[in-house]
């Protein structure tokens, strides 16, 4: 939500501003029940317990749970029977009806899977295709904590530009004020009158924008928070501090080689370990399934039995005659080549983002501090002699004019310069793939 400074006054309708913050603080600062209040610790704890994309990843590795107790299991064994009747059946004497039955059992090629080393491929990939789920989901964390971190820091940037928009709208008021008592007396005209009332219905104008824009940042965080109101929250922040100690006392190629732990990095590699396994398994299935089986048969009077007792024994396979699993094979190396290739372009877009992350820190850092320690002072004093030069009727209208467009667009810049440092702290601690720290 970084925005550039614009000219004054007609242009400031397009810095982003709130006023409805505003109006909400002074509301609940007048009720009698002290107003909820949320920091960005709590922020992120909501956003991880309840968050859209957290619940999603989450999911995604129960299904990923789900999958390797399938693969654990082995198949149920088959069981069949059947009754058998028989007529005419000769005996000494004459004839007689008989009964009889036969039973069966198969293991569904338990045994084979177990001996060839097939089931424990299959769980391999199971396991490693969970693993690549957690890793997700702990990359989907890092996402949801950034954009929570972005959410939150948008929400206090808006309000703080608010605050510039009321002290400007404010400061045109006295001017006004300022311009009457002197036009009284002769020593205003009045296209100085107009021209200062003018400048404070755009003042009006920019700070009634800035209402719009504290409830567009509001309702994007309500959203990143799972969806729960946000009416009559204050949030417990400031866009002002610094970066952490880590930061302090980490170089871009001590960050470079941390990028080797990021969940996305690690994911991308579990997920080739589990295309491997997928791979493995293909060429392990050009062996054909083998079932065993084992039944056990009967009928008949035990004198003239039309079947005997029978005990059988069995297996049975497919022969691999027209296919060897050549299309299989092929497809889970291709797809073993593309996790390669997901790896390879995960890591070195993790590179990157620490690349752009420090810069961006770096750049954000030396705003700030030009702007601390010399710019934001200057424009304030410069801004404060004018009026009273003004007052004093030894500058022009003008003058006065470019102080105070001189002296808002310093205010917002500070308000973005610190923004831009504690987005840029956010990112570099994604792009390492460290928890957002408050």
């Amino acid at each position: 939500m970084a925005h550039a400074p614009v000219p004054f006054p007609s242009a400031r309708r397009h810095v982003p501003a709130v006023a409805l913050g505003v109006l909400t603080l002074a509301a609940l600062a007048g009720a009698a029940e002290a107003p909820r209040r949320l920091t960005l610790a709590d922020a992120l704890a909501r956003a991880e317990q309840g968050g859209f994309d957290a619940l999603a990843a989450e999911a995604a590795v129960r299904a990923a749970e789900a999958d390797r107790e399938k693969a654990r299991r082995f198949p149920n064994p088959a069981f069949s029977g059947a009754w058998l009747h028989s007529t005419s059946v000769p005996v000494p004497g004459g004839t007689t009806s008989s009964d009889g039955y036969t039973v069966a059992a198969s293991d569904q090629g338990a045994v084979e899977g177990l001996a060839s080393g097939k089931r424990s491929l299959r769980i391999g990939g199971a396991e490693s295709a969970l693993e690549s789920a957690r890793f997700g989901r702990e990359d989907t964390l890092r996402a949801v904590r950034r954009d929570t971190a972005h959410g939150y820091y948008d929400v206090l940037l808006a309000e703080a530009v608010a605050r510039v928009e009321a002290d400007v709208a404010g400061s045109y008021e006295r001017t006004l004020s300022l311009v009457d008592e002197r036009l009284r007396f002769g020593a205003a005209s009045r296209v100085e009158h107009a021209r200062v009332e003018v400048a404070a219905l755009e003042a009006a104008q920019a700070l009634t924008e800035a209402g719009a824009d504290v409830a567009r940042a509001r309702s994007v965080l309500r959203v990143l928070l799972g969806g729960d109101s946000l009416d009559g929250v204050v949030l417990d922040g400031t866009l002002e501090g610094r970066p952490p100690d880590w930061i302090e006392r980490s170089d871009l190629a001590s960050l470079r080689e941390a990028v080797a732990a990021r969940p996305d990095v690690r994911a991308a590699r579990a997920d080739l370990d589990r295309t491997q396994a997928a791979l493995d398994l293909a060429r392990r299935e050009r062996l054909p399934d083998v079932a065993l089986s084992a039944g056990y048969a009967r009928q008949g009077p035990d004198v003239a039995p039309v079947t005997p007792p029978t005990l059988s024994l069995g297996a049975a396979f497919e022969l691999p005659v027209f296919s060897q699993r050549q299309g299989e094979i092929a497809r889970a190396d291709s797809e073993r080549a593309a996790a390669a290739i997901t790896l390879a372009r995960t890591e070195a877009r993790a590179t990157a983002d620490v690349d752009a992350a420090w810069a961006a820190l770096v750049a954000a850092r030396e705003r700030v501090t030009r702007m601390e320690t010399v710019l934001l002072d200057r424009a304030r004093e410069t801004r404060d002699l004018v009026r009273y030069q003004y007052r004093e009727g030894a500058v022009s209208l003008l003058d006065l004019f470019d102080a105070e467009r001189t002296a808002l667009q310093v205010e917002l810049e500070n308000a973005q310069s610190l923004y831009a440092l504690r987005i840029a702290v956010v990112d570099l601690e994604a792009a390492v793939g460290r928890t957002a720290q408050p």
